[in-house]
């Protein structure tokens, strides 16, 4: 049963390339059409083929979200699905402004107009209803500079969703009483009683702080990748079936991805 649900998510996760790139290849012609006919909105089909074509693979989407410009802001949106207040901001009056430009720049009927206006339309839709991000505080996050700074190694764990070596971390073997929170953002991820020894040289969880952790397909289209579901730093992997504790659950983290706030109860 486990290889039947390791096959069907790795059809699943081919299935859906195939369509990004399908899809982003219906956007790419429209975006060159765009530009030979005159007003029609060549910009935004361009836009959005270069999005889905990012999604699409691996090494695209390596490289957007690991340059230092914007990367990190690209990759909580994809991963997580959540905007800071700014952004959707900004993303709110540039898809306007684009299509505004369009719409009346264009010397054709409402048959070209029509699109770019619903285009529009479900663009802001979309921006609007996706979660806005919240820092630890609970209050609105406008930017990701409210991010606590981590370092090199740290960085690699949570930004670059890479691995620390098993039995190196600070909370491999580690079991005092208290709560561990997001070492970026300071969310509450676990508590210490849902923490047991797996002897897997990682710290292991059964269960976590209820709506604090995001379950996502990892790319390797076996595995299920967690992150922090406030402000989606990597957190490490989930699995099922191996019986250690009742919930059968076990969520693999790094010690680099977490912070220990020890109870004040002792």
């Amino acid at each position: 049963m486990g290889k039947m649900n390791i096959r069907l998510k790795g059809a699943l996760n081919r299935f859906k390339r195939l369509l990004f790139v399908t899809v982003g290849l219906i956007f790419l012609g429209l975006g060159i059409v765009g530009y030979v006919l005159p007003g029609m909105p060549g910009t935004i089909w361009l836009i959005m083929a270069a999005a889905l074509f990012v999604r699409s693979s691996d090494r695209l989407y390596n490289f957007v979200v690991k340059n230092r410009l914007f990367g990190r802001q690209v990759g909580d949106f994809l991963e997580t699905g959540a905007m800071p207040l700014k952004a959707k901001i900004i993303s709110v009056v540039s898809v306007w402004t684009f299509s505004l430009i369009s719409i009346v720049l264009t010397p054709y009927t409402w048959l070209f107009k029509g699109p770019v206006l619903i285009l529009a339309i479900v663009g802001t839709i979309y921006i609007t209803s996706r979660p806005t991000r919240r820092n630890s505080k609970g209050n609105l996050d406008m930017d990701n500079s409210n991010y606590n700074t981590l370092s090199s190694k740290e960085q690699l764990v949570i930004e670059n969703k890479g691995t620390e070596p098993p039995f190196s971390g600070e909370y491999d073997d580690f079991f005092e009483t208290g709560t561990y929170v997001c070492r970026r953002c300071d969310a509450e991820l676990y508590r210490s009683i849902d923490k047991f020894n797996a002897h897997c040289g990682w710290p292991a969880f059964d269960k976590e702080v209820p709506e604090a952790v995001t379950r996502l397909p990892d790319p390797d289209g076996h595995r299920t990748e967690l992150a922090c579901a406030n402000c989606g730093g990597h957190l490490g992997h989930v699995f099922f079936g191996e019986r250690f504790t009742e919930t059968n659950t076990r969520h693999c983290v790094n010690s680099l991805s977490m912070t220990f706030v020890k109870s004040e109860q002792g």
